[in-house]
């Protein structure tokens, strides 16, 4: 996917500019489908929290497994 106009990160609001990486996630909402862009310090964050091995960045802080 290729960035045509500047977006905002929906988790920090940081502007993702075209060219610049970024990540992409497709979530279902009750309103039906719908595509965010993250910036990739919160892409990141996100995959790390996913992989359950962060608190998903609430406070700076990553756990790490046992």
């Amino acid at each position: 996917m290729t960035l045509r106009r500047p977006h905002d990160c929906v988790r920090c609001g940081k502007t993702i500019d075209p060219g610049e990486e970024f990540g992409a996630v497709d979530v279902l909402d009750p309103a039906g489908e719908l595509r965010v862009l993250l910036c990739v310090d919160c892409a990141e964050a996100l995959r790390t929290f996913l992989g359950g091995t962060d608190n998903g960045g609430a406070d700076g802080a990553t756990e790490t497994p046992e």
